[in-house]
């Protein structure tokens, strides 16, 4: 018979370095469940409740208290001892009045205390924009919400009505998934970085051509060389997902045909491996015409855009549909 799903079960050799739980002091370890956050950026509430709050000395007193519903995240009930928890999350034990906030640090999670007030709010990142039905505007935050903002003119470009763009960060209400303000990603503002990029292996050397996957009149182009590139001494280069290249337009319209323009690999049909382990394919290679400062030629883009090329070019994911 073949394989249902992925494995149940998480030996703690393969679990995540920066839980809480010594390596070699056990064989299994608890695998989170599906939920708002990964595995990858996740931590399961058994774990937070056992080896991070220190209420329970052992597995069976921890499931015991999630199951009896005194532990809170971000105000719900929760009573599966295998729920994800994950960044800025709230955590609260209402039984001893106390609340915490879930942030990163050089080993591992840390719980932050907090107040009553700060408790009512949480802090997301936008991990993607898309159009939906009657052009209104959704918002796929970073754990797993999604935030539907109305339009009622779909003539109108949402981003004339709403300042939000992608990576900016909104503090949201969690009695009533409220957004009530809203930080800007741009250069002076305060970050939190939490990973490094993932492996992206460059298959698409110098002299390839590719299809043109944006509506700017280009078809097929040409690379010529890649922005930045450091490499060795008589070394065709090659670029990857989310690299900046400058092409040359072979089949388009007469306007664009023949002209030498930036472009950002959205695509590449090379498989490369991202943070979380997973191997990611796609079917054919393709770019985006931009210009030399990253903002977008045309106004759409056919077919799927890397996740890679959409957080290094937030600009160009706005005109995405599709973002894997």
């Amino acid at each position: 018979m073949g394989k249902m799903g992925q494995r149940r079960h998480l030996k703690r050799v393969a679990a995540p370095k920066y839980w809480a739980t010594p390596r070699r002091a056990a064989t299994w370890i608890v695998k989170p469940s599906p939920g708002p956050h990964s595995i990858g950026e996740s931590i399961p509430l058994l774990i937070l409740i056992r080896d991070l709050l220190k209420m329970a000395s052992e597995a069976r007193e921890a499931k015991k208290i999630i199951r009896q519903g005194h532990i809170k995240v971000d105000g719900v009930v929760r009573k599966d001892y295998k729920f994800p928890v994950g960044l800025m999350d709230v955590v609260e034990i209402p039984l001893l009045n106390e609340a915490y906030r879930v942030l990163p640090s050089k080993k591992w999670f840390t719980l932050v205390p907090i107040d009553g007030e700060e408790a009512e709010f949480k802090l997301c990142q936008i991990r993607n924009m898309m159009t939906v039905k009657e052009g209104n505007i959704q918002l796929a935050l970073h754990d797993g919400r999604n935030i539907l903002l109305r339009v009622e003119n779909p003539k109108v470009s949402p981003h004339e009505i709403y300042p939000y763009r992608t990576r900016d960060t909104v503090k949201l209400l969690l009695e009533n998934q409220e957004i009530v303000d809203h930080v800007r990603f741009k250069e002076g503002a305060y970050a939190l970085i939490t990973g490094a990029n993932a492996h992206v292996y460059r298959g698409l050397p110098a002299g390839a051509r590719v299809l043109c996957a944006d509506n700017s009149g280009a078809k097929e182009v040409q690379i010529i060389s890649v922005i930045g590139y450091k490499g060795r001494l008589n070394r065709f280069p090659s670029a990857g997902v989310g690299d900046m290249v400058s092409v040359a337009v072979k089949e388009g319209t007469p306007e664009m045909r023949r002209q030498v323009l930036r472009a950002i690999v959205i695509r590449q049909r090379k498989p490369y491996r991202r943070r979380n382990g997973e191997w990611i394919q796609f079917e054919d290679n393709a770019v985006a015409i931009v210009s030399p400062e990253g903002d977008p030629k045309g106004s759409e883009i056919h077919g799927p855009m890397a996740r890679e090329a959409a957080e290094r070019w937030p600009r160009l994911a706005g005109i995405a549909r599709i973002i894997v």
